[in-house]
């Protein structure tokens, strides 16, 4: 298969607005349980945006694409990489146990996973815009537009 990213996208924004969730409710009923699953689930959701990440940057390598829809990608590509620093600063964070037993720095955590959940959010917007309204990686990028000749990103 040319084309992996739609596969793999949908790991990162479960694990990650789950971490977020799993988080809030494990530091207001103070269940350590539910904050080591928090933990897991951001550390299984970074892992996940790192190849979702790698994965579309070898998509858009491939995929043809408008001056509109280059724009689009554009703005998915940067979200996407945000999303990724975001949760690797966020999942070095809560390895340092002393930190997550304190109270303060589980709701930094939460508050990191809100922020998160919400640039995963905008950025799978402008993919589902690029997929849904205009085609890409389907046989309807072709029918609009100029497409882009071969570029560097």
């Amino acid at each position: 298969m040319q084309n992996i990213h739609p596969l793999v996208v949908h790991f990162p924004i479960a694990l990650l607005m789950s971490a977020a969730g799993l988080m809030l409710f494990g530091v207001l009923g103070r269940s350590e349980r539910l904050l080591r699953a928090a933990c897991l689930n951001l550390w299984l959701g970074t892992i996940a945006a790192a190849i979702a990440v790698r994965t579309g940057l070898a998509a858009e390598e491939t995929a043809q694409h408008t001056f509109e829809i280059h724009q689009l990608l554009e703005r998915h590509e940067a979200l996407g990489l945000w999303v990724l620093w975001l949760s690797v600063g966020l999942a070095l964070v809560s390895l340092v146990a002393p930190l997550m037993r304190s109270r303060r720095w589980q709701w930094v955590v939460f508050a990191g996973l809100v922020v998160t959940s919400v640039v995963l959010s905008v950025g799978a917007h402008y993919g589902g815009r690029m997929v849904y309204e205009h085609g890409v990686g389907t046989a309807l990028v072709t029918t609009g537009g100029t497409v882009i000749p071969s570029h560097e990103h």
